[in-house]
């Protein structure tokens, strides 16, 4: 993948209220990782890669079939060491 700098790192997430689903392109290559993850995973989500002329990869367009797997948070959820391991263990709820 060509290298960008953190500055030059973009995310556009687009989606109308009348559509079921939303679009994600981006060149942030930790989001990249991420959603290429849920890609293999999971039939809501695809994919098209963007290249340059010499064929290097320089975003990703994703697109997520129901839209409402997108959310915005109110509260960042933290946890304690010992509740990190709970979750871990499958013993502590969301």
């Amino acid at each position: 993948m060509t290298s960008f700098s953190v500055d030059e790192q973009e995310t556009t997430i687009s989606f109308s209220r009348a559509d079921a689903g939303a679009k994600i392109w981006t060149s942030d290559r930790t989001l990249i990782t991420k959603l290429d993850k849920q890609v293999a995973k999971s039939d809501y989500y695809s994919s098209k890669e963007q290249k340059d002329k010499d064929g290097n990869l320089i975003a990703k367009e994703y697109y997520i079939k129901d839209k409402s797997l997108i959310s915005f948070r109110t509260n960042k959820l933290v946890l304690t060491d010992e509740q990190k391991r709970q979750r871990a263990k499958g013993l502590l709820s969301s």
